[in-house]
């Protein structure tokens, strides 16, 4: 079963979709969290797994052809659970092999 909250929507004057953020939350381990701006469909997929998550994000355009997609994992949190390590890559760019983020936050 999921739940869904659309948090945001703005329509132009002859009643098209401008804009929209939807979120659904199916269970404690997956959510989803979808953006619609003009053209592109931004859909961003949250999986949980063992105190980590991945994140994935598909990009499409309005015939449904993808654009890009990325999927992050997050492998290292500071004491306040933002992430400080995650690995990234592209699945739509053959030719990315991935690459390590690494962030400094300061409190």
């Amino acid at each position: 079963m999921s739940d869904s909250l659309i948090l945001e929507e703005s329509f132009a004057p002859n009643g098209e979709l401008l804009f929209s953020i939807r979120v659904e939350k199916q269970n404690d381990r997956f959510s989803k969290v979808t953006l619609v701006n003009g053209d592109k469909i931004d859909s961003h997929f949250y999986y949980y797994t063992d105190d980590k998550f991945i994140n994935n994000i598909v990009t499409l355009n309005k015939n449904k052809d993808t654009i890009s997609h990325i999927k992050y994992k997050y492998v290292a949190f500071d004491k306040n659970g933002n992430w400080t390590k995650r690995l990234s890559k592209n699945y739509f760019n053959k030719n990315d092999i991935g690459k390590l983020e690494v962030r400094e936050i300061s409190y």
